[in-house]
């Protein structure tokens, strides 16, 4: 990410790898492919396998990295990813179905503005946009840097929250002796307090 205003910009920039295996010597091959060509992050925001494994809490350690895990019982706390996850999951259904090559789809991802930007997760993570199929001038492709990213990604966020917020209600008190259900697994159970 791109330190600006005091927080960490998210670029929506995704890097897809096919994965043998979800092992941590796996994760950890691909992840430092990844920070080989964008810089170690200061943290890695992750489920909770297998990063929260000793091997990958060792790799973190040596290349200097924080892990924080979310809690996939909680989809507030990872939403954000998830959402995005199935966004790149999409792009790469449509380019099967539509015969078209995957990596030119993301490059067209990559370089389309993001809604109520005018910048493209290219253009925010590596100030400047990529050379694609169309036609385009040497000084469009020149590296410029974003002004005012941080400015709209926090409007996007806030506006993206009050939605949210819109078919939330605060959680109410409860007593000593209230039936409560209680999820289990992917069950709901019945409880009392």
């Amino acid at each position: 990410g791109v330190r600006v205003c005091g927080s960490i910009i998210r670029s929506k920039y995704p890097e897809v790898i096919s994965l043998p295996s979800k092992t941590a010597t796996s994760v950890i091959a691909a992840l430092k492919s990844v920070f080989a060509r964008h810089g170690i992050p200061d943290v890695l925001v992750s489920d909770n396998m297998p990063f929260a494994s000793a091997m990958f809490r060792q790799f973190a350690s040596d290349w200097g990295f924080q892990v924080i895990t979310s809690s996939p019982t909680y989809p507030q706390s990872n939403g954000q990813s998830e959402r995005f996850v199935q966004t790149v999951k999409n792009i790469m259904r449509k380019s099967r179905e539509e015969g078209r090559d995957i990596h030119l789809a993301l490059l067209e991802y990559r370089n389309t503005p993001l809604s109520g930007l005018s910048a493209s997760p290219a253009q925010l993570l590596m100030s400047r946009r990529l050379k694609d199929r169309l036609p385009s001038t040497s000084r469009l492709l020149r590296p410029a840097i974003v002004s005012g990213a941080c400015e709209g990604l926090n409007r996007r966020q806030k506006r993206q929250k009050h939605y949210f917020d819109k078919g939330t209600r605060p959680l109410k008190l409860h007593n000593l002796g209230d039936s409560v259900r209680v999820r289990l697994g992917k069950t709901w159970e019945h409880a009392q307090i």
